[in-house]
């Protein structure tokens, strides 16, 4: 499944790795040059929800009796990090912190339906606290879904968009928690075709930061599959 996803997003065309290389901090962007384009992207801010709590008990995982814990070779338990609900379903999501990034064998997954989850489970993933975030898309994927202010930023600054666009970016306050659900999904690495991503719905990011990657969670809306892309810094 990893490798199909990564067949279909693809690797950036050469326009774009140039657009990355040429990024320069020190410029000055004006108050109004902000102003402007965090008015025209206000219609298209999403709503995600971060979760500052990472990890659950093993003393209180709720699903033992139905889905083990799964363990590496050496029978480690991978780390449970929780069940995270999407509203009919729910995936539980166990990392293997012992393994390298390049170890597609370091993470397993469970998708549940919401009904066949204990009551006691519903409960608590609804008592959860949820932070409301704004998201907005990563610079390059401002340049596909909306050209419109693609054009209009590099109008505005034609050297600079990358940083003009980033103190926008800054104005909404986006959040540093392990867990971000819904909204846009905040790629470590600019290497995504976003024109492929229009048939995914983007799920959740899991982001491992002491090992400074993160597990990406899309739903293909044709097949309904569970898909998975994994980024390290």
């Amino acid at each position: 499944m990893f490798k199909y996803l990564e067949k279909l997003l693809g690797k950036p065309i050469r326009y774009y790795e140039n657009l990355m290389a040429s990024k320069k901090e020190h410029t000055e962007i004006t108050a109004l040059e902000i102003e402007t384009v965090v008015n025209a992207l206000k219609p298209h801010v999403l709503k995600a929800y971060a979760l500052e709590k990472e990890t659950m008990s093993f003393d209180s995982y709720p699903l033992a009796d139905i889905y083990p814990i799964p363990q590496n070779k050496k029978e480690i338990a991978f780390l449970y990090t929780g069940t995270y609900l999407f509203e009919n379903v729910a995936i539980s999501l166990y990392i293997d912190l012992t393994k390298g990034f390049n170890d597609k064998k370091k993470y397993d997954y469970v998708v549940h339906k919401k009904e066949n989850l204990p009551d006691s489970l519903k409960q608590e993933l609804s008592n959860i606290e949820k932070i409301e975030q704004e998201s907005l898309p990563i610079w390059e994927e401002v340049i596909h879904r909306f050209p419109d202010i693609h054009k209009a930023i590099t109008t505005m600054e034609p050297n600079h968009p990358w940083t003009l666009y980033k103190k926008v970016k800054e104005t909404f306050k986006p959040t540093t928690a392990p867990v971000l659900m819904g909204g846009y999904p905040q790629w470590r690495v600019n290497d995504v075709d976003f024109r492929k991503l229009k048939n995914l719905e983007f799920l959740m990011e899991y982001r491992v930061n002491e090992k400074e990657y993160s597990i990406y969670f899309f739903k293909d809306l044709t097949t309904q599959e569970l898909l998975i892309m994994e980024q390290k810094a």
